[in-house]
């Protein structure tokens, strides 16, 4: 016997397995200012919450200038959006107020006198490039002379040149402040840094690969496409002798598909990979060389051949990567420095944690044994008096560890 499903169940039952299969997207707003810096609170696309100074909201903020019921954030489908529930004191969003907001990684959330700082989770962050969408080019025989256009060392370079165009001031304003902004990746940093340069020099491509700390290996962390594509299905050359010459010498390069180069003429060559130009600068930090910002144009073979492709990568350009990656690796050795301190913080906590729970658990063992020590005389000695003043003192340790890991347990959330 079989039985037939009406359209109305069929749609119901699809409907109810595209709900159950939608992924839920997690945030959270982290307390930087305010009575309740410090405190982090959970967000997931699948349920509202209400920010507010009442007992009855899901965000609760020890503020006199937080309304009752202040503001409330929801997932609309797509995005977390902050909206203003009628607010005596309104809501800002990196100092702007607003009424409604759609909620960016890193957004500074001023409610009353409190500030909450907003981040996606990591698994909500685009997905990390991986090593295959770039291809090194083992172009043998090293950079050549004739390939290189511009040279120049940090230390030459540091000053921005006086003619520096307004693009690139401009770029160099936005990736300080990109630098500053709470991000929880920094995947999430060097992807936006890479855009910005790649707008702002005109490159058609571009990667940031970072060294191996013990190793001479290059991780690629971000790439791009000016066009706005990801990239997660495109593939770019880099070339090995390029980014092992910067990296040898300590010194930024812009090259060029020059036909007097002989590297250029194997079926392994440059020209057959597209690349019409390439800036390559070292990552400087204080101590070390953290790794190398790439970034190329593109042109069609016949055009590299022919010869009559312009030029549009220039020294003033070479001058502003070179900036860009020294003030990227300088973040990310101030990054690297506060996350190993963190952890030592961290550790240090968790030893101060373990020796006060060890000091109470002690005493409280102790009166224990004490109690049971009582009690066993009584039973020897047949005296109920004994045996009664040993398990009350059984009791009170027992109440004691019982407060203590419930102390334990609500310091945890």
């Amino acid at each position: 016997m079989t039985q037939e499903l009406s359209p109305a169940s069929c749609s119901a039952s699809v409907s109810h397995l595209i709900h159950q299969e939608r992924p839920v997207i997690r945030a959270t707003l982290l307390v930087t200012k305010g009575s309740n810096i410090g405190s982090r609170f959970e967000l997931t696309s699948a349920q509202e919450i209400v920010i507010g100074r009442s007992v009855d909201s899901n965000l609760r903020l020890d503020d006199s200038e937080v309304s009752r019921h202040h503001a409330k954030v929801a997932f609309d489908g797509q995005h977390f959006v902050l909206r203003d529930l009628g607010s005596a004191n309104g809501c800002r969003v990196n100092g702007r107020r607003v009424k409604d907001r759609i909620l960016q990684d890193g957004d500074t959330l001023t409610l009353g006198t409190s500030q909450l700082t907003f981040q996606l989770s990591d698994s909500s962050h685009p997905a990390v490039p991986d090593a295959g969408q770039i291809r090194f080019l083992e172009d043998a025989g090293g950079l050549q002379a004739e390939a290189i256009q511009q040279a120049l060392k940090y230390d030459a370079a540091v000053p921005l040149p006086a003619e520096a165009t307004q693009a690139g001031l401009d770029l160099l304003y936005k990736v300080a402040e990109e630098l500053v902004t709470p991000v929880q990746t920094l995947e999430s940093h060097l992807q936006k840094i890479l855009e910005l340069t790649l707008a702002a020099i005109g490159a058609d491509r571009g990667c940031v690969l970072l060294r191996d700390p013990v190793g001479a290996d290059l991780t690629v962390m971000a790439f791009a496409r000016r066009d706005g594509d990801s990239g997660l299905h495109a593939q770019m050359t880099v070339s090995r002798s390029i980014t092992d010459y910067v990296l040898r010498h300590d010194t930024a390069v812009l090259t060029s598909d020059a036909q007097v180069d002989e590297r250029f003429t194997g079926g392994q060559s440059i020209v057959s990979a597209g690349i019409s130009e390439a800036i390559c600068a070292p990552m400087r930090g204080r101590s070390d060389l953290l790794g190398v910002f790439y970034l190329d144009t593109t042109t069609s073979v016949e055009q590299a051949l022919s010869g009559a492709v312009p030029g549009r990568l220039t020294e003033e350009h070479l001058r502003i990567v070179i900036t860009a990656a020294r003030q990227t690796a300088l973040a990310i050795e101030s990054r690297q420095f506060q996350d190993a301190l963190v952890k030592a913080e961290r550790f240090a906590a968790m030893g101060q944690t373990i020796a006060v729970l060890s000091h109470h658990i002690k005493n409280i063992l102790q009166g224990v044994r004490g109690g049971s020590h009582l009690i066993r005389m009584g039973l020897d000695q047949s005296q109920e008096q004994l045996i009664r003043q040993g398990w009350g003192i059984v009791e009170r340790n027992q109440t004691r560890i019982y407060d203590l890991v419930m102390d334990m347990l609500s310091f945890s959330r």
